[in-house]
């Protein structure tokens, strides 16, 4: 199984697709909301389309490593350990987030390009402190907040000032 497209699937539950060493592509057009533990260990996975995708909870879209891109137009609740720990990503689009949990992007190590037009997310996470550990994205996140960041380093919280 190397590119599944499953076109009337609208909602994911728990603990799918993951640690498949085949999958390349992965398109599920109509799907609005992934639960938990979803697209984790695929090796190969190189692309994911879900344009209509709204929410995913906890521990979704981990160790992809060779998930470059990923553009969710429709996002806006993400859970914790959401999209971390893919080695070669490089750029992150949602424009519609809102809501995001712990350990956000963490260890995505080749990531500059982030797009989020909701800045008040960060503001409003419950400890104040945005986790972005291991990427490269502190110059972003300073044009992002307007404001002086601390300096960003392995597995430690970006906090802002």
């Amino acid at each position: 199984l190397s590119k599944l497209y499953v076109p009337k699937l609208e909602e994911i539950g728990y603990g799918s697709l993951t640690s498949n060493r085949n999958l390349i592509e992965l398109d599920l057009p109509n799907v609005r909301i992934i639960k938990f533990n979803f697209l984790v260990d695929n090796k190969d996975l190189a692309q994911f389309n879900a344009p209509k995708l709204e929410k995913i909870g906890d521990r979704v879209m981990c160790n992809n490593q060779n998930l470059t891109e990923l553009i969710l137009p429709s996002l806006q609740e993400v859970g914790n350990g959401f999209l971390s720990e893919n080695k070669k990503l490089k750029t992150f689009r949602a424009p519609k987030l809102k809501t995001i949990g712990g350990k956000f992007l963490a260890s995505n190590t080749e990531l500059t390009d982030f797009v989020v037009e909701n800045k008040d997310m960060f503001h409003k996470h419950n400890s104040n402190r945005l986790i972005l550990a291991r990427n490269k994205l502190k110059q972003k996140l300073k044009d992002i907040f307007s404001k002086k960041l601390n300096t960003l380093t392995h597995n430690q919280t970006l906090k802002q000032n």
